[in-house]
């Protein structure tokens, strides 16, 4: 059975993001899609922006973005940031790598703002192994996330870190970069003295709305002295720090912050935003949040109070919707960053009409914030060539010398991968999945709920493939008759993993499996995704993975009514799910939908009664309760029957990729189909 390709809407007006627009007296933007500042722990050795940044960025603006505002640039050695791979602007050799910058975005019509920044209590005092030292605060009030306690700035710290903005506004300058954006957003140290939450100084900085906006106030007013009424200077600003309680900065206080400001005259842009670093669940929205241009009513206020542009970020992934901002006058420029992440040519693509090639970003977050995080290299799930510009970004993918006829057995992520990029490259493929669907364990997880997202990284790539002429075979079990009738070149082997049922756990290795697990059903995620109904009313969740999955289901089976158990043997449930921001969103659903979840704990047995035996792992008394079912997401393995079979096949060029090699995290599996698709 052959597969029709899923249809894109390209009808909507894009035309009110191509109209030109001025930041300050000099600085003029080709149209209103930009890439505002974001984390990516590229920095160089030597602790300035290295050239691994420059070939990202330039994609970017290869691709069509109007501005690139680089990642946070720390202004003053008493900030370094989270990353061993942070970037410090203040430094002399900071100035070359800017130029570099400025000379690799401008040839493509591109401007390029130099984001200013100190961590303040939000910084880690001991990240630079031969620089342990404290941190500046305005007050002694220490992050939430991370519980270090600032030293309160003193007189003389703060002309010297006055000092520290205008050296990297110089640098900036000098290079030919095109403006400065001040960061006072997300919990660094210039909206710590904004915050009445943070900032708790009797004197001239401290109390009202006024003192607070004076280091702000003072930095700008230093900035324009010495760079010129001409370089545009912006500021980005929370307008609400949404702290759980409401507490520091509310959207009524960022509005009187908002007026102070503006007043001054000094700033040329407002880059609203919301959140400090705990809400940061809220500002870098997962695909879980179901959150959508969640700033919108924000920046439309600030609309109203200033007479200079306003930019908004805030998960505005689709370009329509965009345009459908900018034309209702919401704000006059979008961030669509996660959005050119995902897609670097997503402008170009939008530009030309050709809505349909956009990969759009699903929020994922597990390429991109969930290694930034953890201190590795931003990427992203579905381009893997994020990170890799230098080998696999904008140009790079040639046309093979030698086309081929290409087998790929299985419609998974890997399979679509290879089989679309390969393809790309001139060869003929056919793409053989013996189900009736494409997307394999992708298509499954946009079953569950809050999920469904994931169906747009499907249905991108089943589009990409019929452009390219792909033939894709569905419900077709390929073995070596179908090869027999099929000859090709190479084949490339990603038929994927199913779900482990054996009850088996390496944190249990003195048994082979959950005793007694033949007096109840035993359902794999897949089963019980496929037909809810089948886990009855009583339900005991085994997650050894800490991922999404368990969650989903715990609310997909709860939703039906389910009294369901979640137990994990680690510390919490769900928590490889933290750095990926879908935690926060998902565990009040899960609690008011009376999910029990049940950490440091394992399913010790299933007594004959059908009563589930839960123990702690530290020992103690166990509990029994009842159950109908257990659904165990307790790994995978490899579907690679064929492999053997095709790897005596003589003159066969064979590749195995994705789970099928070995099941890993999607993301190696969208990697996986990049490498060999250049490879064939």
């Amino acid at each position: 059975m052959s597969v029709a390709a899923p249809h894109g809407d390209a009808g909507a007006s894009l035309d009110a993001l191509w109209n030109p627009i001025t930041i300050g007296s000099s600085v003029t933007l080709p149209h209103r899609v930009i890439q505002s500042a974001h984390e990516h722990n590229y920095g160089a050795p030597d602790f300035v922006l290295g050239e691994k940044s420059i070939r990202y960025w330039e994609d970017r603006a290869r691709g069509g973005a109007a501005l690139i505002i680089t990642g946070a640039q720390t202004v003053h050695r008493s900030s370094f940031g989270h990353s061993a791979r942070g970037a410090e602007g203040w430094r002399p050799e900071a100035r070359d790598r800017y130029r570099r910058l400025a000379e690799a975005v401008h040839p493509h019509g591109t401007k390029v703002f130099v984001q200013l920044a100190h961590w303040g209590a939000e910084d880690v005092g001991n990240q630079d192994l031969w620089n342990f030292r404290e941190l500046w605060g305005p007050s002694d009030v220490p992050s939430m996330g991370y519980g270090e306690h600032p030293r309160p700035m003193e007189a003389g710290d703060f002309a010297a870190l006055v000092e520290g903005y205008l050296q990297t506004a110089a640098n900036a300058q000098a290079a030919g970069c095109d403006g400065v954006e001040f960061h006072a957003a997300h919990g660094y140290l210039a909206m710590q003295f904004l915050s009445p939450l943070y900032n708790r100084r009797e004197d001239e900085y401290g109390g009202s709305t006024e003192n607070r906006c004076r280091f702000a106030i003072e930095v700008a007013t230093a900035i324009r002295e010495q760079c010129g009424p001409d370089f545009p200077l912006g500021i980005r600003l929370s307008f609400d720090e949404m702290h759980p309680t409401g507490a520091g900065i509310d959207a009524d206080e960022g509005e009187r912050i908002v007026r102070v400001l503006s007043a001054t005259g000094l700033y040329d842009y407002f880059n609203i935003t919301g959140g400090a670093g705990y809400a940061i669940q809220n500002f870098i929205a997962p695909m879980s949040s179901g959150l959508r241009e969640q700033f919108v009513p924000y920046a439309a206020r600030v609309k109203k109070l200033v007479d200079v542009p306003v930019f908004m970020a805030g998960r505005v992934t689709d370009i329509r919707a965009a345009a459908r901002l900018v034309a209702e006058g919401h704000v006059d420029v979008i961030a669509m960053t996660r959005a050119q992440i995902a897609d670097a040519e997503l402008v170009s693509k939008a530009r030309s009409g050709r809505l349909d090639e956009i990969r759009e970003c699903a929020g994922i977050n597990q390429g991109c914030i969930n290694r930034v995080f953890q201190g590795r290299e931003l990427s992203c799930t579905q381009n893997p060539s994020v990170g890799r510009e230098a080998e696999w970004g904008l140009g790079t993918l040639r046309t093979a010398d030698s086309p081929k006829k290409v087998l790929v057995i299985g419609g998974g992520p890997a399979g679509l991968k290879a089989a679309d990029v390969a393809a790309s490259r001139g060869h003929d493929v056919v793409l053989y999945e013996r189900d009736d669907r494409l997307g394999g364990q992708v298509a499954l997880a946009a079953e569950l709920p809050s999920r469904t997202e994931w169906s747009k990284v499907i249905d991108t790539l089943t589009r990409s493939l019929h452009r390219r002429g792909v033939r894709i075979e569905l419900g077709v079990a390929f073995d070596t008759s179908t090869l027999a009738a099929e000859p090709a070149d190479a084949i490339v082997l990603a038929t994927g993993s199913r779900f482990a049922t054996t009850g088996w756990s390496i944190a249990r290795g003195e048994r082979a499996s959950i005793p007694g697990l033949q007096h109840t059903r035993v359902l794999s995620p897949a089963e019980v995704i496929h037909d809810p109904s089948a886990a009855g009313e009583d339900v005991v969740l085994v997650d050894e993975s800490g991922g999404y999955i368990a969650l989903g289901i715990a609310e997909l089976l709860a939703d039906r009514g389910c009294r369901v158990h979640v137990v994990t043997r680690h510390l919490f449930v769900g928590h490889n799910t933290v750095s990926t921001l879908d935690l926060p969103h998902v565990y009040p659903r899960l609690v008011a939908k009376k999910v029990l979840m049940r950490p440091q704990t394992h399913l010790e047995r299933v007594e004959p009664d059908g009563r589930a035996e839960l123990a702690s792992v530290w020992g103690g008394p166990s509990e029994h309760v009842p159950v109908d079912s257990v659904v165990l997401v307790m790994g995978r393995q490899p579907n690679n029957d064929l492999y053997q079979p095709l790897s005596q096949t003589p003159d066969l060029e064979l590749h195995r990729i994705g789970d099928c090699l070995a099941p890993r995290d999607v993301d190696l599996a969208f990697y996986d189909g990049e490498r060999v698709g250049r490879l064939l």
